[in-house]
C-alpha cells in the first residue's frame, strides 16, 4: 500500500500491524526501476502478504483480508447478533 494523500484524506490507519506501507516517492522509484521485470512486480515488503493471500482455504484467506481491511478503515466488528466489538 502507498501512503497517498487520497488515502490519508480517507482516514486510513497506516499503523495496522502486518500492512506494508510505502511512501509515494519510494513506490514510484521502485516501480520505475522494475519496469523491465514484466507486467507484475511485487513491491516493497509485500511478498509475505501475497503469500498469505494464496492457498487452498479461500474462506480463511478472505476472512483474514476482511478483518485486516476493517482495521485499516477503523471499522468496528459486529458478531452474528449485531453487537459491536
Amino acid at each position: 500500500m502507498t501512503r497517498t494523500p487520497a488515502m490519508e484524506r480517507a482516514g486510513l490507519n497506516f499503523d495496522v500491524p502486518g500492512i506494508s506501507v510505502a511512501e509515494p516517492a519510494d513506490a514510484a522509484r521502485e516501480g520505475l526501476q522494475n519496469l523491465a521485470s514484466g507486467p507484475v512486480f511485487i513491491a516493497g515488503d509485500n511478498a509475505a502478504a501475497v503469500h498469505r493471500g494464496s492457498g487452498p482455504d479461500r474462506a480463511a484467506i478472505v476472512l483474514g483480508g476482511h478483518r485486516l481491511m476493517q482495521k485499516l478503515i477503523g471499522a468496528s466488528r459486529r458478531d452474528v447478533s449485531g453487537e459491536r466489538h
